[in-house]
Protein backbone atom coordinates (compact mmCIF):
# COMPACT_ATOMS: atom_id res chain seq x y z
CA UNK A 1 0.00 0.00 0.00
CA UNK A 2 1.32 3.45 -0.91
CA UNK A 3 2.10 5.86 1.89
CA UNK A 4 -0.43 8.65 2.41
CA UNK A 5 1.68 11.69 3.30
CA UNK A 6 -1.40 13.68 4.30
CA UNK A 7 -1.54 11.47 7.41
CA UNK A 8 1.01 10.84 10.14
CA UNK A 9 3.72 8.31 9.36
CA UNK A 10 6.11 6.26 11.42
CA UNK A 11 9.65 5.52 10.25
CA UNK A 12 11.64 2.43 11.20
CA UNK A 13 15.38 2.55 10.48
CA UNK A 14 17.55 -0.53 10.06
CA UNK A 15 21.30 -0.28 9.40
CA UNK A 16 22.20 -2.82 6.71
CA UNK A 17 25.89 -1.97 6.34
CA UNK A 18 28.61 0.09 8.00
CA UNK A 19 32.01 0.54 6.40
CA UNK A 20 35.13 2.66 6.24
CA UNK A 21 34.02 4.58 3.15
CA UNK A 22 31.08 6.80 2.19
CA UNK A 23 28.48 4.89 0.17
CA UNK A 24 26.62 5.79 -3.01
CA UNK A 25 24.73 4.42 -6.03
CA UNK A 26 22.09 2.07 -4.54
CA UNK A 27 20.29 -0.18 -7.01
CA UNK A 28 17.64 -2.60 -5.75
CA UNK A 29 17.15 -5.98 -7.44
CA UNK A 30 14.07 -8.20 -7.71
CA UNK A 31 15.32 -10.49 -4.93
CA UNK A 32 15.16 -7.91 -2.16
CA UNK A 33 18.88 -7.17 -2.37
CA UNK A 34 20.74 -3.96 -3.08
CA UNK A 35 23.95 -3.08 -4.90
CA UNK A 36 25.87 -0.01 -3.74
CA UNK A 37 29.27 1.63 -4.24
CA UNK A 38 31.82 2.98 -1.77
CA UNK A 39 33.52 5.64 -3.95
CA UNK A 40 37.13 6.04 -2.76
CA UNK A 41 36.95 2.54 -1.28
CA UNK A 42 37.04 1.34 -4.88
CA UNK A 43 34.33 -1.33 -4.76
CA UNK A 44 30.77 -2.22 -5.64
CA UNK A 45 29.02 -4.22 -2.93
CA UNK A 46 25.94 -6.42 -2.77
CA UNK A 47 23.76 -6.81 0.31
CA UNK A 48 21.05 -9.38 0.91
CA UNK A 49 19.34 -10.30 4.16
CA UNK A 50 20.48 -13.93 3.83
CA UNK A 51 24.13 -13.26 3.01
CA UNK A 52 24.94 -9.80 4.38
CA UNK A 53 27.28 -7.53 2.39
CA UNK A 54 30.09 -8.65 0.09
CA UNK A 55 32.34 -6.97 -2.47
CA UNK A 56 31.54 -7.93 -6.05
CA UNK A 57 33.46 -5.48 -8.30
CA UNK A 58 36.82 -3.83 -7.63
CA UNK A 59 38.49 -0.73 -9.06
CA UNK A 60 38.40 3.04 -9.54
CA UNK A 61 36.04 5.36 -7.68
CA UNK A 62 32.60 3.92 -8.48
CA UNK A 63 29.73 6.34 -7.93
CA UNK A 64 26.24 6.14 -9.49
CA UNK A 65 25.34 2.94 -11.30
CA UNK A 66 22.60 1.26 -13.33
CA UNK A 67 21.88 -2.41 -14.06
CA UNK A 68 19.88 -3.90 -16.92
CA UNK A 69 17.52 -6.89 -16.88
CA UNK A 70 20.42 -9.26 -17.60
CA UNK A 71 22.46 -7.94 -14.67
CA UNK A 72 25.01 -5.98 -16.68
CA UNK A 73 26.41 -2.89 -14.94
CA UNK A 74 26.99 0.65 -16.13
CA UNK A 75 29.05 2.53 -13.53
CA UNK A 76 30.12 6.18 -13.25
CA UNK A 77 33.78 6.37 -12.23
CA UNK A 78 34.60 9.80 -10.84
CA UNK A 79 38.36 9.13 -10.79
CA UNK A 80 38.90 7.95 -14.36
CA UNK A 81 36.23 10.20 -16.01
CA UNK A 82 34.64 7.07 -17.45
CA UNK A 83 31.38 5.18 -17.56
CA UNK A 84 32.51 1.59 -17.24
CA UNK A 85 30.63 -1.54 -18.29
CA UNK A 86 30.68 -4.84 -16.39
CA UNK A 87 28.91 -8.10 -17.14
CA UNK A 88 26.64 -9.89 -14.66
CA UNK A 89 29.65 -11.66 -13.12
CA UNK A 90 31.46 -8.38 -12.47
CA UNK A 91 33.93 -8.64 -15.35
CA UNK A 92 34.97 -5.35 -16.97
CA UNK A 93 33.84 -5.32 -20.62
CA UNK A 94 34.82 -1.82 -21.80
CA UNK A 95 34.10 1.88 -21.44
CA UNK A 96 30.84 3.39 -22.66
CA UNK A 97 32.28 6.88 -22.01
CA UNK A 98 35.99 7.68 -21.71
CA UNK A 99 36.61 11.34 -20.88
CA UNK A 100 34.42 12.82 -23.62
CA UNK A 101 30.79 12.81 -24.76
CA UNK A 102 29.02 14.68 -27.59
CA UNK A 103 32.23 16.57 -28.32
CA UNK A 104 32.62 17.83 -24.74
CA UNK A 105 35.10 16.92 -22.04
CA UNK A 106 33.62 14.87 -19.21
CA UNK A 107 35.04 15.89 -15.83
CA UNK A 108 33.12 14.11 -13.05
CA UNK A 109 30.56 11.53 -14.15
CA UNK A 110 28.27 11.22 -11.16
CA UNK A 111 24.98 9.40 -11.73
CA UNK A 112 23.47 7.34 -14.56
CA UNK A 113 20.10 5.88 -15.52
CA UNK A 114 19.00 3.77 -18.48
CA UNK A 115 15.87 4.11 -20.60
CA UNK A 116 13.60 1.48 -22.14
CA UNK A 117 15.47 1.56 -25.46
CA UNK A 118 18.85 0.69 -24.01
CA UNK A 119 20.28 4.21 -23.99
CA UNK A 120 21.46 6.04 -20.91
CA UNK A 121 21.54 9.51 -19.36
CA UNK A 122 24.31 10.67 -17.04
CA UNK A 123 25.36 13.80 -15.19
CA UNK A 124 28.75 15.52 -15.25
CA UNK A 125 28.93 17.27 -11.88
CA UNK A 126 30.71 20.59 -12.26
CA UNK A 127 30.00 23.93 -10.55
CA UNK A 128 28.14 26.42 -12.80
CA UNK A 129 28.83 24.56 -16.07
CA UNK A 130 27.67 21.01 -15.50
CA UNK A 131 26.13 18.81 -18.20
CA UNK A 132 23.50 16.15 -18.63
CA UNK A 133 24.43 13.81 -21.48
CA UNK A 134 22.68 11.01 -23.37
CA UNK A 135 24.07 8.07 -25.32
CA UNK A 136 21.69 5.93 -27.39
CA UNK A 137 21.88 2.16 -27.81
CA UNK A 138 23.56 2.77 -31.17
CA UNK A 139 26.21 5.07 -29.68
CA UNK A 140 24.74 8.43 -30.75
CA UNK A 141 25.63 11.11 -28.18
CA UNK A 142 23.69 14.23 -27.24
CA UNK A 143 23.88 17.13 -24.79
CA UNK A 144 20.56 17.14 -22.93
CA UNK A 145 21.26 20.16 -20.69
CA UNK A 146 24.25 22.37 -19.95
CA UNK A 147 25.24 25.29 -17.73
CA UNK A 148 23.80 23.67 -14.59
CA UNK A 149 25.28 24.30 -11.16
CA UNK A 150 26.44 20.80 -10.25
CA UNK A 151 23.84 18.45 -11.79
CA UNK A 152 23.73 15.34 -9.66
CA UNK A 153 21.07 12.60 -9.34
CA UNK A 154 18.57 12.00 -12.14
CA UNK A 155 15.48 9.90 -12.81
CA UNK A 156 12.99 9.39 -15.65
CA UNK A 157 9.21 9.58 -15.40
CA UNK A 158 7.41 6.32 -16.16
CA UNK A 159 6.40 7.52 -19.66
CA UNK A 160 9.97 8.77 -20.28
CA UNK A 161 8.66 12.18 -21.32
CA UNK A 162 10.33 13.99 -18.42
CA UNK A 163 13.81 13.74 -16.92
CA UNK A 164 14.23 15.06 -13.38
CA UNK A 165 17.68 16.27 -12.32
CA UNK A 166 18.95 17.44 -8.93
CA UNK A 167 20.80 20.74 -9.42
CA UNK A 168 22.76 20.59 -6.19
CA UNK A 169 24.03 24.13 -5.63
CA UNK A 170 20.74 25.66 -6.78
CA UNK A 171 19.00 23.41 -4.19
CA UNK A 172 16.27 22.43 -6.61
CA UNK A 173 14.95 19.84 -9.02
CA UNK A 174 14.73 20.71 -12.69
CA UNK A 175 12.40 18.97 -15.12
CA UNK A 176 13.55 18.43 -18.69
CA UNK A 177 10.89 17.84 -21.35
CA UNK A 178 11.77 15.01 -23.72
CA UNK A 179 10.31 14.53 -27.20
CA UNK A 180 12.22 11.30 -27.63
CA UNK A 181 15.31 9.58 -26.22
CA UNK A 182 17.84 12.28 -25.39
CA UNK A 183 15.82 14.86 -27.34
CA UNK A 184 15.35 17.73 -24.89
CA UNK A 185 12.84 20.51 -25.61
CA UNK A 186 13.68 22.81 -22.73
CA UNK A 187 13.45 22.57 -18.98
CA UNK A 188 11.94 24.33 -16.00
CA UNK A 189 12.50 24.61 -12.26
CA UNK A 190 10.25 21.84 -10.95
CA UNK A 191 10.72 22.25 -7.20
CA UNK A 192 12.83 24.37 -4.85
CA UNK A 193 13.78 22.30 -1.82
CA UNK A 194 13.90 23.29 1.86
CA UNK A 195 16.94 25.32 2.89
CA UNK A 196 19.19 24.54 5.84
CA UNK A 197 18.94 27.12 8.62
CA UNK A 198 22.70 27.76 8.44
CA UNK A 199 22.31 29.40 5.03
CA UNK A 200 25.36 27.50 3.76
CA UNK A 201 24.91 26.04 0.25
CA UNK A 202 26.82 22.87 1.19
CA UNK A 203 24.24 22.23 3.93
CA UNK A 204 21.61 21.70 1.21
CA UNK A 205 22.76 19.90 -1.98
CA UNK A 206 20.08 17.54 -3.32
CA UNK A 207 21.83 14.40 -4.53
CA UNK A 208 20.38 11.06 -5.70
CA UNK A 209 16.77 10.61 -6.88
CA UNK A 210 14.16 7.86 -7.15
CA UNK A 211 10.58 7.89 -8.41
CA UNK A 212 7.65 5.84 -7.13
CA UNK A 213 4.62 4.39 -8.90
CA UNK A 214 2.52 7.49 -8.28
CA UNK A 215 5.14 9.74 -9.86
CA UNK A 216 6.47 11.20 -6.62
CA UNK A 217 10.20 12.00 -6.66
CA UNK A 218 12.24 10.98 -3.62
CA UNK A 219 15.27 13.22 -3.11
CA UNK A 220 18.35 12.34 -1.06
CA UNK A 221 19.10 15.74 0.48
CA UNK A 222 22.82 15.51 1.24
CA UNK A 223 23.40 18.28 3.80
CA UNK A 224 19.94 18.00 5.34
CA UNK A 225 20.32 14.31 6.24
CA UNK A 226 16.83 13.69 4.89
CA UNK A 227 14.66 12.35 2.12
CA UNK A 228 12.37 14.96 0.57
CA UNK A 229 9.28 13.57 -1.16
CA UNK A 230 7.92 15.76 -3.98
CA UNK A 231 4.61 15.04 -5.72
CA UNK A 232 4.10 15.16 -9.49
CA UNK A 233 3.06 18.81 -9.28
CA UNK A 234 6.32 19.83 -7.60
CA UNK A 235 4.86 20.17 -4.10
CA UNK A 236 6.84 18.99 -1.09
CA UNK A 237 4.85 16.22 0.61
CA UNK A 238 7.24 15.00 3.30
CA UNK A 239 10.70 15.45 4.82
CA UNK A 240 12.01 12.24 6.35
CA UNK A 241 15.20 12.20 8.49
CA UNK A 242 17.38 9.29 7.35
CA UNK A 243 19.73 8.93 10.30
CA UNK A 244 22.66 9.52 7.92
CA UNK A 245 24.19 13.02 8.35
CA UNK A 246 25.33 13.20 4.71
CA UNK A 247 22.65 11.40 2.70
CA UNK A 248 23.83 10.59 -0.81
CA UNK A 249 21.28 8.50 -2.66
CA UNK A 250 18.09 6.42 -2.53
CA UNK A 251 16.37 3.51 -4.24
CA UNK A 252 12.92 2.10 -3.53
CA UNK A 253 12.39 -1.55 -2.61
CA UNK A 254 8.63 -1.15 -2.66
CA UNK A 255 5.82 1.07 -1.35
CA UNK A 256 7.03 2.63 1.88
CA UNK A 257 10.45 1.00 1.77
CA UNK A 258 13.58 2.97 0.83
CA UNK A 259 17.27 2.09 0.81
CA UNK A 260 19.47 5.09 1.62
CA UNK A 261 23.24 5.52 1.28
CA UNK A 262 25.75 8.09 2.58
CA UNK A 263 27.82 8.50 5.70
CA UNK A 264 29.10 10.69 8.50
CA UNK A 265 31.78 12.35 6.35
CA UNK A 266 33.72 11.98 3.11
CA UNK A 267 35.69 9.84 2.44
CA UNK A 268 34.07 7.98 5.35
CA UNK A 269 32.80 6.28 7.35
CA UNK A 270 29.69 5.27 5.46
CA UNK A 271 26.56 3.22 5.87
CA UNK A 272 23.48 1.85 4.15
CA UNK A 273 20.11 2.19 5.91
CA UNK A 274 16.70 0.70 5.20
CA UNK A 275 13.74 2.97 5.98
CA UNK A 276 10.30 1.42 6.39
CA UNK A 277 7.43 3.92 6.40
CA UNK A 278 3.92 3.20 7.64
CA UNK A 279 0.82 5.29 8.21
CA UNK A 280 -0.11 5.48 11.87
Amino acid sequence: MAIDFTKQISVRREVLFEGAFYTEGPVCDDKGGVYFTDLTGGAIWYWHVETGASRCVEGGWPNGQARDAKGNWLVCDSKTRQLRRYDAKGNFTGNAIDGHCAGKSVTTPNDVITDSRGGFYFTDSVRHRGYVFYQSNTGEERIVAEGLDYPNGLVLSADEQHLFVAESYANRLIRIRLHGPGDAKGWDAFCELPHHTSGLPQANLPDGLAIDRSGQVWVAHYGMGALQVVDNQGNLRASIPTGIPLTSNVCLLGPGCAIVTGGDAEPGPGKVVKLTLENK
